[in-house]
């Protein structure tokens, strides 16, 4: 290594720390959706076309002139899916860098710790919107909306994608800014309690950020730059709600068959194994193809369905990208094992059972990916600071073949 630690010094580290395996294993850990998901990492072109069956052909019956004169042709629909993008940037001072310049393991560490920061931030981000609709959404107020800057969230468990330092906005409607409304800027999260404070300027004082007011309370809340501009993840080909008839999901009007957008159970009034068991009957009788495989659940409801097997569960591993390894339980239904695993970003009280040979994550490049391609540095000049910086992007979105082969339930616990 040089014994001054410049720019040439610190893309030799770079390379030797973070080459793609590395990255997606710091990325896909605690995320078995991710890692389990098939990747196509080659979609080139704007949009890219997903072609689904509704219905086969028609010309059947026990006349054969009736057969013949009521032929018509399968009906298919096309899903013509687009990217969503998503960008993380770090900086490393110069000064940090020289004064650490006579170590060689200092200098590696200080590497890493950026880096893995960068890592960390845009991990989070994609985990959160694969397991949004595509609004952008972070959390939501609950009712009483902010006080002094103290947001308590609507569902808690939603604190824990916050980040001191995050710069974020609100909006009456998901995935839209309100009208006169600031930004608020994130300097406290505390898990437990289910609350996120918010000051007016970046490091500033807990204060309610402009018009973020509790009477006429704006209810969602986004990371800036995000709002509509977001993956649009696993609960957005799958909903938890009926779909309007206005919808338009990548150009098609899933309220014309609920083949088109997956089958939907309140399991509300049932255990959360019953719910799970139901839903995946419901699955398996859309068709004859129908083959949920994976459960995905957030881990209040996983230790919930822990609980209800008393110690009669049965676990089982399953191996992801990068050889990382998930701990899931096993459930018995009418069309074989199905087995839950517990995703940190999934939505409270909810539960996607999916059929995963339907699914792929479709992307140019790996997601995330380091922006030294065609011949660049992953290190250049920072333009506006005195150091040196380091991005990340990902282009990337999940896109399903056949959306009614797979469910959403809303669960009890």
């Amino acid at each position: 290594m040089a014994s001054t630690h410049d720019l040439a010094a610190l893309n030799a580290v770079g390379k030797e720390l973070y080459d793609g395996q590395k990255i997606a294993e710091m990325f896909l850990f605690k995320n078995p959706a991710l890692a389990l998901i098939e990747k196509k990492t080659d979609t080139t072109g704007e949009v890219y076309p997903i072609p689904v069956i509704v219905s086969g052909p028609q010309g059947t019956s026990n006349t054969f002139a009736n057969a013949l004169a009521n032929s018509h042709a399968a009906v298919t629909r096309r899903f013509n899916l687009t990217r969503g993008k998503v960008h993380g940037v770090q900086v490393i001072d110069r000064e940090t860098m020289l004064a650490i310049r006579g170590s060689k393991g200092a200098f590696k560490d200080a590497v890493k710790l950026a880096v893995d920061a960068a890592v960390k931030s845009i991990r989070n981000t994609i985990s959160v919107q694969f397991w949004g609709t595509g609004t952008g959404r972070l959390g939501q107020f609950a009712s009483g909306g902010i006080s002094t800057g103290v947001v308590t969230l609507a569902d808690a468990s939603t604190a824990r994608r916050f980040d001191i330092g995050m710069k974020c906005t609100v909006g009456t409607t998901d995935g839209t800014v309100e009208a006169g409304t600031g930004a608020g800027f994130v300097i406290k999260v505390d898990e437990a309690a289910g609350t996120v404070t918010f000051a007016q300027t970046q490091g500033g004082s807990a204060a309610n950020p402009t018009n973020w007011n509790a009477g006429s309370y704006p209810k969602h809340i986004m990371l800036d730059g995000c709002e509509n501009a977001a993956i649009k993840g696993i609960p957005g080909w799958i909903p938890d709600a009926a779909v309007s008839l206005t919808d338009n999901w990548f150009g098609v009007n899933r309220s014309e068959h609920s083949r088109l957008a997956g089958i939907l159970y309140d399991g509300t009034g049932v255990s959360v194994r019953e719910a799970l068991i139901t839903l995946a009957s419901k699955i398996c009788a859309a068709g004859g193809d129908a083959d949920p495989t994976h459960c995905f659940v957030n881990q209040s409801s996983y230790l919930a369905l822990d609980n209800e097997l008393a110690g009669k569960a049965e676990y089982q591993t399953l191996e992801g990208t990068a050889k990382l390894k998930f701990k899931g339980i096993k459930l018995p239904t009418e069309n074989g094992e199905v087995t839950v695993l517990p995703d940190r970003s999934v939505p409270s009280l909810r539960a996607w059972m999916l059929s995963m040979n339907t699914w792929k994550l479709y992307s140019i490049l790996d997601v995330p990916h380091v922006q030294n391609d065609e011949g660049l540095d992953m290190f250049t000049r920072d333009p506006n600071s005195d150091g040196y910086q380091v991005r990340f992007a990902a282009y990337c979105n999940p896109g399903c073949n056949a959306p009614g082969y797979n469910g959403v339930a809303t669960l009890s616990a």
